[in-house]
């Protein structure tokens, strides 16, 4: 008898045990439940109290990067009157307190802002390529000044996405880039010369992105400039794995801050690439234009093709005098050692003889440090597109890949096969020659800034 009740409180001892980790258990995982709703809800009081101290110190984006309907109350409203919502299809949002300092003024940013979300409407109205699609400016690039919408081709419904990448609900029409800069030196006698610069490009560049059309805004000396639209993005979100542009739009100094280090590339995507990159920079340098705005961000990725861009910013944008110059090469070889390491290229890399200081870091293979080799050369010798193109790196993939251009995919334009040699490719026009000259010139910021402008742009007959 002493024997069973001895087996039966066993019995019970190893249930009890059994029931009491099993509650111990659900306690830990309420307790662990408890503990992040509390997180949550300290979190989001963080988050709201931190959007009212910045309302209060006016740390809100600038104005044209946030509208998202026309915002175009009258300026004797106040922030208590302004409406929340209206009957017509525009939607009244509030507005952050760079409009509420500025609504008092008869003509400040905002108002520039509208004016000219207005004049890339009506330059869509009047067009039957493009779509005005009223969609909020775009966060790209690191000039906040110059201003990005998204417009969709009205034309050519019979074309599928496999043409140019992206298309509309309906089929109807592509996706293009419309950038403003700010300010530009051309004049209307300039415009058919770079219209007709900026097809040649087209034609005989397949590795760049093509400008698809400009139009001078005459009374605010602004430029408007049709681009396509590159969803995937570009070469330093790859690296660094930040978001595509197509999913969040960020402004450029929060979407790189504090980035770190990113992820270099492989063997085989560093040859691919620094081939698109290179055989890009040769087909500007044969159009007579250097590529001087080479980084990571101007190196837009289309599928498996690195395709230049930010080349226009040439003809309408003038370099700051204390820019220092670079050449295409040396600037190849800054971008070639962040696609290697995945970190940023810094003047301390270089040594006094002119050699890279790897430091800590080391090229993987001997092809690799042969390009660093022949790049940064001592003695302040530079090597040619030309011959980075014949190093063992970049040569010639056996098995050709398709064709990625944007000037075999773009609708608009006859499909131009493969990319000619600099032999058979036509000869660059005078007064094309003699416009890029100028713009080299007066964008360059060694020449003397009191210089007119007139004095320096071509006027084309």
């Amino acid at each position: 008898m002493v024997v069973r009740r001895l087996h039966g409180m066993q019995g019970m001892n190893v249930w009890y045990a059994i029931t009491m980790a099993v509650c111990g258990c659900l306690g830990l995982l309420m307790l662990g439940f408890i503990s992040y709703w509390c997180f949550k809800l300290r979190q989001d009081k963080r988050r709201r109290s931190a959007i009212i101290m910045s309302a209060r110190g006016g740390m809100h984006e600038s104005s044209h990067l946030l509208q998202r309907a026309s915002l175009d109350w009258p300026s004797s409203l106040t922030s208590a009157t302004l409406p929340m919502s209206s009957s017509s299809t525009s939607l009244y949002l509030s507005p952050i307190p760079e409009e509420l300092r500025s609504m008092c003024s008869e003509d400040d940013e905002f108002d520039e802002a509208n004016r000219d979300k207005e004049f890339v409407r009506d330059f869509c109205e009047r067009s039957d390529e493009y779509l005005w699609l009223d969609k909020p400016a775009l966060y790209m690039g690191k000039d906040r000044s110059k201003r990005m919408y998204l417009l969709g081709r009205a034309s050519l419904s019979h074309l599928t996405s496999a043409r140019f990448g992206l298309m509309g609900d309906r089929g109807r029409f592509t996706q293009l880039l419309c950038s403003i800069f700010p300010t530009t030196a051309l004049q209307d006698k300039d415009v058919p010369v770079l219209r007709a610069y900026f097809h040649y490009v087209h034609d005989t560049c397949p590795h760049v992105l093509p400008v698809l059309d400009i139009q001078l805004m005459a009374p605010t000396n602004k430029i408007l400039v049709v681009t396509p639209y590159v969803p995937q993005g570009s070469l330093k979100d790859y690296i660094y794995h930040r978001c595509k542009t197509a999913m969040v739009q960020i402004p450029y100094h929060l979407k790189y801050k504090r980035h770190g280090c990113g992820t270099p590339l492989g063997h085989s995507t560093l040859a691919r690439y620094g081939r698109d990159i290179l055989l890009g920079m040769q087909e500007l340098q044969h159009a007579g234009l250097p590529y001087h705005q080479l980084h990571s961000g101007n190196v837009l990725l289309h599928g498996d093709q690195a395709t230049l861009s930010g080349y226009e910013a040439v003809f309408f944008q003038r370099s700051p005098p204390t820019t220092q110059v670079e050449t295409p090469v040396k600037l190849f070889g800054q971008l070639f050692f962040e696609m290697v390491f995945g970190v940023e290229w810094s003047p301390s890399r270089l040594n006094p003889n002119g050699t890279v200081s790897f430091g800590s870091y080391q090229p993987p293979t001997d092809v690799v440090r042969d390009v660093f080799n022949a790049i940064f050369q001592p003695f302040q010798h530079t090597a040619s597109i030309e011959s980075l193109l014949a190093l063992p790196l970049f040569q010639k993939d056996p098995v050709p890949r398709l064709h990625r251009s944007f000037a075999r995919r773009d609708p608009f334009r006859v499909d131009s096969g493969t990319s000619l040699p600099d032999t058979t490719k036509p000869k660059l026009p005078q007064d094309m020659e003699t416009l890029v000259q100028a713009a080299l010139d007066w964008s360059n910021p060694q020449q003397d800034p009191m210089l007119s402008h007139h004095h320096v742009v071509v006027q084309a007959a």
